[in-house]
């Protein structure tokens, strides 16, 4: 089981939620393919560079940790590296997410203050202080 640090990490890049996008449906984005079925083998890291406008060490950094996070794994073959979705691990990430974030159970609320807070002599803790 990847940690879910790992996975929180490779989420948080616009660049690898795009990769994980195209690979969503890898014939529609690089169909063109013509080393390996991109849906069965997955796509050539140097498609993902070209249509990211990265170079290869750049994509291949990206796609390196969405595999430390679980959800691609990759493929080696007559030299060329593929990379495919891991649809198990992304699902399972996804749900435990939900159950984690999703609505609230009913529980007792903390009360929520509306004021901002003041010093003793009633002044806002800002009042009168410089910004640097």
């Amino acid at each position: 089981m990847t940690d879910r640090t790992t996975q929180f990490r490779a989420f948080s890049s616009e660049a690898r939620l795009t990769i994980l996008g195209w690979l969503a449906d890898p014939r529609s984005r690089f169909g063109g393919q013509e080393s390996a079925d991109p849906v069965e083998t997955g796509v050539c890291i140097s498609l993902i560079a070209q249509a990211m406008g990265v170079a290869q060490p750049t994509a291949s950094r990206h796609v390196d940790m969405l595999r430390q996070a679980g959800f691609v794994s990759l493929t080696r073959s007559r030299g060329w590296t593929y990379a495919k979705r891991d649809e198990a691990v992304i699902a399972d990430f996804m749900t435990w997410l939900a159950q984690r974030v999703g609505p609230q159970r009913p529980g007792p609320t903390a009360e929520i203050r509306s004021e901002s807070p003041r010093e003793a002599d009633g002044r806002s803790p800002r009042a009168g202080r410089q910004v640097r």
